[in-house]
């Protein structure tokens, strides 16, 4: 007989033996000791309420939070008696960890799902009450974090930080600080890739009021709401319907060309081209992209003259955003 087979006929008796190990090991706080013994048993599908309860004890005693938010979520999905048992040890487990967000998220399924023992309610909407306030502090804070930091940059004129800083910036509360943003958007020492930055955040964290923007010499009001992304606005959408034949012909002449028409619209963002250029556009990001792929092709226009301007404008936007960007 083969020790599989030895193991199992012990099985009872080694499963008996080592479940009581486990629980002195737990009792005397050797939790490394214990949780082996544990996730020994735990192979061997001995899982009972005891035995999980006892590794999600070991792992946060050692630390290993990550791992206890994972089996909680498991022990979660089972959706057994032991339910809100779990439910209690996880939505700890996230206050401790600030994880604000996860816990609300969590516990709003919970609340809808109902039926939860009442001395444990209170403590859970406690907990959700809690939690929202920490969560628009940590935001605030945070945001006060980084326009100090995005101040500074300004102050010594590095575009490249400031971006850096907004691009880090964009899931953070942005409403006590809007009006130092706000006056960004319409200083000329601004970079246009930073102002588009500007305009993400904004547009991320759902501002519903106007704001001014100038670029290149032009002003425009916007709603950040309201805005599309750049990549599914409808000028953009045109222009590759426009080039709807060369992503069959020639589909990395085509990423080639997308890459570069993102990266014109994120220096103009979101001052978009009027409707009357985007045949030039797609002619002009055509003929750079047979030159970058030197492919020997030829592109017609009815006024070469309107198409060198655009080409031009699309050489110095990809300029504009390799020193800002880089990639």
């Amino acid at each position: 007989m083969d020790e599989k087979n030895d193991n199992v006929i012990m099985f009872p008796k080694w499963k008996s033996t080592l479940e009581q190990e486990s629980m002195i090991a737990l009792k005397e706080k050797r939790y490394d000791d214990a949780l082996v013994k544990l996730n020994e048993l735990i192979s061997y599908d001995v899982n009972k309420h005891e035995i999980m309860m006892g590794k999600l004890i070991c792992l946060m005693e050692l630390g290993d939070y990550d791992d206890a938010e994972d089996l909680c979520q498991q022990l979660i999905g089972k959706n057994d008696q032991y339910f809100f048992d779990y439910i209690h040890i996880y939505c700890t487990l996230l206050f401790q960890q600030s994880e604000y967000d996860q816990l609300i998220e969590q516990l709003d399924e919970v609340f809808l799902k109902g039926d939860i023992p009442s001395p444990l309610q209170s403590q859970l909407w406690q907990l959700y009450e809690i939690s929202k306030k920490l969560k628009i502090d940590n935001n605030e804070e945070k945001a006060t974090y980084y326009i100090n930091q995005l101040k500074t940059a300004v102050n010594k004129k590095d575009p490249v930080q400031q971006w850096r800083i907004l691009n880090k910036s964009r899931a953070v509360t942005v409403n006590s600080h809007l009006e130092y943003l706000k006056k960004l958007l319409i200083t000329d020492e601004i970079n246009p890739l930073v102002k588009t930055a500007v305009i993400e955040w904004l547009q991320e964290q759902k501002i519903n009021q106007q704001v001014s923007v100038s670029k290149f010499e032009c002003t425009q009001i916007f709603i950040p709401e309201q805005l599309s992304t750049i990549n599914s606005h409808k000028t953009t959408i045109q222009i590759l319907e426009n080039l709807h034949d060369i992503e069959q012909d020639n589909p990395s002449l085509f990423e080639l060309i997308k890459k570069l028409l993102y990266r014109y619209l994120y220096v103009r963002y979101p001052m978009m081209p009027s409707d009357n250029d985007l045949v030039y556009i797609s002619k002009a990001l055509k003929l750079l992209g047979y030159q970058y792929l030197q492919l020997d092709e030829t592109v017609q226009v009815e006024n070469e003259e309107k198409l060198n301007v655009v080409l031009l404008e699309i050489i110095n936007s990809e300029k504009k955003y390799f020193e800002i960007i880089g990639e």
